[in-house]
């Protein structure tokens, strides 16, 4: 899991850098809260993956006991 997020990361940096993007995002200074919004919006989603996965052992768990 950790390593697929640091694989994306490391690909939307690649592609930002490869496509200019953040030559135009440094320039007007808006580089960190591309950033900050990219970093916030995959945390928020492994958090939510991490949830539903707790969430699906125990219900795994429950079927297993009846």
């Amino acid at each position: 899991m950790k390593n697929k997020l640091i694989a994306i990361v490391s690909f939307c940096f690649i592609h930002m850098s490869l496509f200019g993007a953040t030559d135009h995002y440094d320039n007007i200074g808006k580089i960190y809260a591309v950033v900050a919004v990219v970093a916030i919006t995959l945390l928020g989603i492994a958090a939510f993956l991490f949830y539903l996965e707790r969430r699906i052992n125990s219900l795994e768990k429950q079927l297993e006991d009846e």
